[in-house]
């Protein structure tokens, strides 16, 4: 079992996701029933008028009926962008937080997208 800080790492990915298409994964913790389905996209928004800044970075979980969409909006840096902590993401059947961490750059029209799943124990709180 790999740890990080409190953590446990349930899962780890290294993805090249070219601009127009998704990744879909499957996260199963050790207690579910069945796997999580996970799309992964990357958006861009143009920018409007005489901006001149950059657009906002963000990132949103969507769940859906049968799997959840994980947006990252704006992730365009060259030089990459990450998530300063773990986020919340997922409850596991056990009561336990699952949390995602993730890092990003942008090569052309190609994502480099590192992102790992861990787990909180519900014990650990």
């Amino acid at each position: 079992m790999i740890r990080i800080g409190g953590l446990s790492l349930i899962q780890s990915h290294t993805l090249l996701i070219p601009a127009t298409e998704s990744a879909f994964i499957q996260i199963k913790p050790e207690d579910a029933e069945s796997p999580l389905e996970v799309e992964i996209r990357f958006i861009e928004e143009e920018l409007q008028g005489d901006e001149k800044k950059r657009p906002k970075s963000g990132l949103s979980i969507e769940p859906n009926d049968d799997y959840a969409t994980i947006t990252f909006k704006n992730w365009i840096s060259p030089l990459g962008s990450s998530l300063q902590k773990a986020i919340p993401f997922a409850s596991s059947e056990e009561g336990d937080e699952i949390l995602l961490m993730a890092s990003a750059n942008k090569s052309g029209d190609v994502y480099v997208l590192n992102i790992q799943f861990l787990r909180k124990e519900a014990s650990d709180e």
